[in-house]
This record gives C-alpha cells, sequence and structure tokens, in this order.
C-alpha cells in the first residue's frame, strides 16, 4: 500500500517550476486529454491509490490513475493529488482534486524560460487562465487557498504591487484603478475578485462598486472562478453576470 511522501521528482537537486490553472470540473476525459497533449507518453508516480490519500486504514484501495479518476469525477468532496511523469520530455503533470469540488491542473518543469509558454498553451487547452507559476509548491486543495497563492503571486510582480491591497481595510491601493485597466487585465480582475470574498470588509466594497461598472467585461473571469451554489464565493458576485 503507498505511504505518504512526495513524488520523487519534487526530491531531485534541479528545481522545478510549477504551473496551476484551477477549474470549476472534474471530468475525467479533460484530465486524460491534458496528460496526451503535455505529456505525449507518460507513466504514474504511484503504484496503487488508497482512499483517504495517504491513510494506513482506507476503505477503498484503487489499482490506476484511471480508476482513480472515474471515482475523482462522481465524488466531488474528496481531496486528492495526482502525479504523472512523461517518458518523452522534462514535464511532470499533477492533478489536485480539492475539497470543494475544483481541479487544479498542474505541470512541473526544471526549464524556467518555458514556463509563460506552458502557461498560456494550459490556458488555451483548459479554456480558463485563473492560476500561477512557482517554484517547488504543491497545490493547495481548496478554492479559497488557491486565491490567496494567486494574490501571493501577484504581490512579487511590481506591476500589480500598488493594487492588491495589504489587508482587508485597505483600500487607498484600489482607489487609483480605472475601469480600463480592470477591462483589460484579466490578471488584475482576478486579484480584485479574490479580495471580495467577504462583502463586509471596506475594501471588498470598494472593489464590488468598480467590478459593477465593468461588470460585462469581467464576467468570463467571474465564471471561471465563481459557483452559484458554492458557499465561499456567492457573495453578491452573482449580480455581476
Amino acid at each position: 500500500m503507498a505511504t505518504a511522501h512526495w513524488p520523487a521528482f519534487w526530491k531531485s537537486m534541479k528545481e522545478f517550476f510549477d504551473i496551476y490553472i484551477i477549474k470549476n470540473s472534474r471530468n475525467k476525459t479533460e484530465i486524460e486529454s491534458f496528460n496526451r497533449k503535455f505529456l505525449t507518453n507518460y507513466v504514474e508516480l504511484t503504484k496503487e491509490y488508497e482512499i483517504p490519500q495517504y491513510s494506513e486504514n482506507p476503505f477503498l484501495v484503487l489499482q490506476n490513475s484511471e480508476e482513480l479518476l472515474s471515482y475523482c469525477e462522481l465524488n466531488t468532496k474528496i481531496n486528492y493529488a495526482v502525479y504523472w511523469s512523461s517518458t518523452k520530455n522534462n514535464l511532470k503533470s499533477e492533478i489536485f482534486y480539492t475539497l470543494d469540488g475544483y481541479t487544479i491542473f498542474g505541470l512541473s518543469t526544471e526549464n524556467e524560460n518555458e514556463c509563460n509558454f506552458l502557461f498560456e498553451e494550459m490556458s488555451k487547452f483548459l479554456g480558463c487562465d485563473f492560476g500561477y507559476i512557482t517554484i517547488e509548491s504543491p497545490a493547495p486543495f481548496s478554492l479559497d487557498s488557491f486565491s490567496n497563492e494567486y494574490l501571493s503571486s501577484l504581490k512579487k510582480k511590481e506591476k500589480y504591487q500598488k493594487y492588491i491591497p495589504n489587508d482587508k481595510f485597505d483600500t487607498r491601493s484600489i482607489e487609483g484603478i480605472s475601469i480600463d485597466e480592470i477591462e483589460n487585465d484579466r490578471a488584475l480582475c482576478y486579484a480584485l475578485l479574490c479580495w471580495c470574498q467577504d462583502p463586509n470588509w471596506p475594501v471588498a466594497q470598494k472593489i464590488m462598486e468598480l467590478l459593477k461598472k465593468a461588470s460585462k467585461k469581467i464576467s468570463p473571469c467571474v465564471s471561471t472562478i465563481l459557483t452559484f451554489d458554492d458557499d465561499d464565493w456567492k457573495y453578491g458576485l452573482r449580480s455581476l453576470l
């Protein structure tokens, strides 16, 4: 039976760059197509899959990733991390099923120079670009945690430092944002949406006023990360669609 450990490629001497995109989907066919596109030929990095993952007393043990993908597609509240490695290139793929029903698609590469290209290709394939690039860091297991990681990644970029609030009471950073900037920059739009998690925050109220003025352009962004029956994300954003 599998025991708790990080995949072997995370223990290598070389540094891996992780590219993650989250999507409101658990479609097995889409995941398999994702692996075929980016890895071509690949192998699983685990021999069997216990439910719950890493449990010493699992109630179910699945024999391959195909069985696991089918199981996780039907059981949307289970969290699980699955890994594959390409036999043709240096890429690894990771799928993280979150506790709140989302799927995080991931690629890991040793080549920093191809990260942005891979992110763009992943975005095109998935029809979604809510994600970030990090270094040797497993993806989180909820949309809320993923959003926090996304915000952290943007805060490291000079372009966005002046826009990202420092805390829930910091409204100064968003007072100079124009509607054009929001409509023309999806990364900024996602960042602002992440800050609307609680409408009682002063900064959230200010952001909502901005987003409502740009509602037509940001609707695709909202649709990407918002599920109407998701208690963590409804918070009045439905009015933007």
